[in-house]
Formats: C-alpha cells, structure tokens, sequence
C-alpha cells in the first residue's frame, strides 16, 4: 500500500474538522502534520476519524493529556509527534499503554 501524507500549517480546530471530513474520503492518507498553536483538544476529536493514520504530527499544538483519548481509536498509529505540546508524561504512558506500538517524540 501506498502511503499519502498531508502537511498544514496554522489551522484552527474548526478547518482541522473540515478537513477531516473531507480527508475520510482518502484512505490511503496516512500520514498528516499539523504545525499550529491555533489546534486545542477540540480538534483532536475529529482526527478519529481517520483510522488509517499511522504517523501525526500536532506540533505546538494546544494539547492536554486529555486532548490524547480520541487518539486511542488510531490502532494503526505507529508515529505521534507531540513536540511544543502541553502533553505530560503521564499523558504520553497512557496513549502507549493504549497503543503499545506508538513511537511518541516530544
């Protein structure tokens, strides 16, 4: 399978939720980074949507440890780069205890 991947700078959570109901109708995407300070937890939510993601960049995102839950619906996410988040070390145990596999760089 071939892998497609994405990159967007500066979105809010409303366009990453545009963009995700869009996105949904490509599952051969499997790789998107975002780069943006305007992305909270809210935005998050809709990423799981996209169940084929196997890498995610949300860089500088405006993340908690809570803004992670949905994340755990990605089973096939091998990849999550949470550089510039608020996103704790408890945060990061509890998405690889979900997901074991999940490489987390920060």
């Amino acid at each position: 399978m071939r892998s497609q991947w994405l990159i967007f700078l500066t979105m809010s959570d409303k366009e990453v939720g545009d963009f995700t109901d869009l996105l949904q109708a490509f599952p051969q995407l499997t790789t998107l980074q975002f780069k943006s300070s305007k992305i909270t937890d809210l935005g998050v939510l809709r990423l799981k949507a996209l169940p084929q993601l196997r890498v995610l960049a949300l860089e500088n995102a405006e993340i908690s440890d809570a803004g992670l839950a949905p994340l755990r619906d990605l089973v096939y996410l091998a990849k999550l780069n949470l550089k510039g988040t608020k996103v704790s070390d408890t945060g990061v145990q509890e998405i690889q205890r979900a997901l074991p596999a999940l490489k987390v760089e920060r």
